[in-house]
């Protein structure tokens, strides 16, 4: 036969009772913070870390899907645990209506302090997709691949909805995604010892030119002899050209490697060097990879050769083959050579 509790006991029972929800309150109270707003993941190794955001308050969001329904809401997430010279995975599945512009960026700062983004050019998850064609308006996954450069830190994803410039198209302006994921999918090799040239030609020594010019306007460029020890042939920019050159035979390249584009120039004005990213596919490959990520830009004046190089990351998953572009904008007559694409080993 069981007894009702003494009043003894109910007195201590609510009691304790009342410490625990008043400690409870205290330290929300004293936090005067919500709990925090987590939508997606980061996968390093073993350990899984939930993507927590600042202010929510723009967008529809809960662990399970995020929503943008307002042009101009923007979202900015905490600072995400990734790697420098780590390739990582990023797959999410989206839909967006027609007309609206998503904006999906990674924030960081590089290796000398300066803010820098990377904007991803998606890719379906099982086939390449022209890095041009926008988000279906269908659900669908997507999904592309990062580094982050050597040196980088402070990475963040900032999220955008831009309005569509069509009046008729504005109560169609969403953009949702599920199931965002970034997963590490192994160091890259960078940035020492590095190996043979895989541009053709890169030298001009051959008879057959290695570049081609885009938008081609009159007698921008020439083709001479000099009598330099080193060089014999170099291309020379005429003064006042903008000129945009690009590698007139693709190079075989690996997704997920390192290589570095180097060229000699002489001369005043501004270089820039870059790589697209392109598939094998016929009888036109694809642009498939961010083509801004990786860019090098120098100022050059110097009478003497300068060498100028940056770092490209092949980081797109259906990358095979690399088209190098050169941008020259010539103050004074300008002289290239030596161009040259090597992978780190």
């Amino acid at each position: 036969m069981t007894h009702p509790p003494s009043a003894y006991r109910v007195q201590a029972l609510a009691a304790l009772l009342c410490l625990c929800l008043c400690t409870a309150r205290g330290v929300a109270a004293d936090s005067g913070t919500l709990p925090p707003a987590q939508f997606g993941t980061v996968q390093n190794a073993s350990t899984t870390t939930a993507i927590v955001w600042q202010d929510p308050s723009q967008v529809e969001l809960t662990t399970q899907a995020l929503r943008f329904t307002r042009p101009g809401a923007t979202l900015r997430s905490e600072q995400l645990p990734l790697e420098p010279l780590q390739r990582y995975r990023i797959s999410t599945t989206m839909a967006r209506g027609p007309g609206s512009t998503p904006r999906f960026a990674i924030t960081y700062l590089d290796a000398g302090g300066k803010p820098s983004e990377w904007t991803p050019a998606w890719q379906h998850k099982n086939a390449p997709h022209a890095n041009w064609l926008p988000l279906s308006p269908h659900i669908q996954r997507y999904v592309q691949a990062f580094v982050l450069p050597q040196g980088a830190s402070q990475p963040r994803l900032v999220l955008r909805l831009d309005a569509s410039p069509e009046k008729a198209l504005a109560r169609y302006d969403h953009w949702t995604l599920n199931d965002l994921r970034i997963e590490a999918a192994g160091p890259v090799t960078c940035c020492n010892r590095f190996g043979n040239n895989l541009l053709w030609n890169g030298d001009f020594e051959e008879s057959s030119e290695p570049l081609k010019q885009w938008a081609q306007a009159g007698n921008q460029l020439e083709l001479i002899q000099v009598d330099d020890v080193t060089f014999k042939h170099v291309l020379r920019v005429r003064p006042g050209t903008s000129a945009q050159l690009f590698s007139r035979y693709n190079a075989p390249v690996v997704s997920g490697r390192a290589y570095r584009l180097s060229l000699k120039v002489r001369g005043q004005g501004r270089v820039e060097l870059d790589v697209h990213s392109l598939t094998r596919d016929t009888p036109v490959p694809l642009r498939v990879g961010n083509h801004t990520s990786n860019s090098g830009h120098f100022d050059v004046h110097t009478r003497a050769w300068q060498e100028v190089s940056t770092v490209w990351l092949a980081e797109a998953p259906n990358v095979t083959l690399a088209n190098v572009v050169i941008v020259v904008n010539a103050q004074t007559e300008m002289e290239l050579d030596a161009i040259e694409l090597r992978p780190f080993e």
